[in-house]
């Protein structure tokens, strides 16, 4: 698993898939520089500007900063976690901002729509708490739409 340390939140309890109308799901954490690393040999995405302060900085950030794709990626996870054997089929995604390593970013899954076993859900990532700027807080890094196919309910 890449991420160090991650809370959940929700903002009901349930006890099946099928008992969601209308809700929110929430996971907050942060990436390590391993985080970061071990994504990195995975994917073959060999930036620099994710592992090298200078490159980063030189490229006009504040410091290194995470990979989009590994903030969005995110959202399958909230989704399996409320939703267990859902799969995912489509997802939309903007990337608005960049994330630095050691902030702390909170994924958001909203349930846009439901018909039958396909579920809508609104994403986004944000900036939950940055040891570099407070005015970063809050900052969208990435936002969209996603749809999954949920198992019925027993």
């Amino acid at each position: 698993m890449l991420r160090s340390t991650w809370t959940r939140g929700c903002s009901f309890h349930m006890s099946t898939a099928a008992a969601v109308s209308y809700s929110t799901f929430t996971e907050r954490g942060r990436f390590s520089k391993d985080d970061i690393e071990k994504f990195i040999h995975i994917t073959g995405d060999t930036n620099p500007i994710h592992v090298d302060h200078t490159a980063a900085t030189d490229a006009g950030f504040p410091g290194t900063i995470v990979p989009g794709i590994l903030t969005a990626s995110l959202f399958p996870s909230v989704i399996s976690k409320h939703f267990p054997g859902a799969i995912y089929m489509s997802q939309t995604l903007k990337f608005r901002n960049y994330g630095l390593v050691g902030e702390t970013f909170e994924a958001v899954v909203d349930i846009e729509s439901r018909r039958r076993h396909h579920v809508i859900f609104k994403t986004q990532c944000r900036i939950a708490q940055s040891d570099h700027d407070t005015d970063r807080i809050g900052l969208v890094l990435v936002d969209g739409t996603a749809m999954a196919r949920v198992p019925s309910s027993p």
